[in-house]
């Protein structure tokens, strides 16, 4: 994504100049050009953690040291493409985990994750390590890792503010 950026920058150095003095601009893609680079930038920034979207910090902070439960329910959903024989039964199965959302940083590194909202988050703390549920093999104890967390605006075209 940076190489095409850079590309797209350096042939702005030949267009931008033809838009005025030469007989037949390229507006298509000049146009191109100059989105481009302003999107390979936006997402290499926000990929090194350089650029992060604004978040309500009092919203982050409500949530910091809040401990919860979580539900996980795993199952069949209609209309998706999952395979034939998973959870053919239509049975679910609910998997109770008790987390807290702490203000500790937790560092993703490059490229970051685009739904958490590029390179930095909160880590997300599992206060049981392990989740048991009984199958088909008897009780079965699986364990479970910390995450992360974050809030981010919501990008809703018809919010009027």
């Amino acid at each position: 994504l940076l190489l095409i950026g850079l590309r797209s920058f350096v042939q702005l150095f030949d267009e931008v100049p033809n838009l005025r003095f030469n007989g037949k601009p390229d507006f298509i893609g000049t146009s191109f050009d100059f989105f481009f680079v302003f999107y390979a930038l936006q997402n290499v920034l926000q990929q090194t953690g350089l650029l992060q979207p604004t978040a309500s910090e009092k919203i982050i902070s409500s949530l910091e040291e809040t401990e919860c439960c979580v539900t996980l329910d795993i199952g069949r959903e209609k209309n998706t493409l999952m395979e034939k024989n998973f959870a053919a039964s239509g049975k679910r199965l609910l998997l109770p985990i008790n987390i807290r959302f702490t203000s500790e940083r937790l560092d993703l590194g490059i490229p970051g994750e685009e739904a958490l909202g590029g390179r930095y988050c909160n880590v997300l703390k599992v206060l049981n390590k392990e989740v048991t549920f009984v199958g088909p093999k008897g009780e079965t104890k699986v364990p479970i890792l910390n995450g992360g967390w974050t809030c981010l605006p919501l990008k809703d075209k018809d919010k009027k503010e």
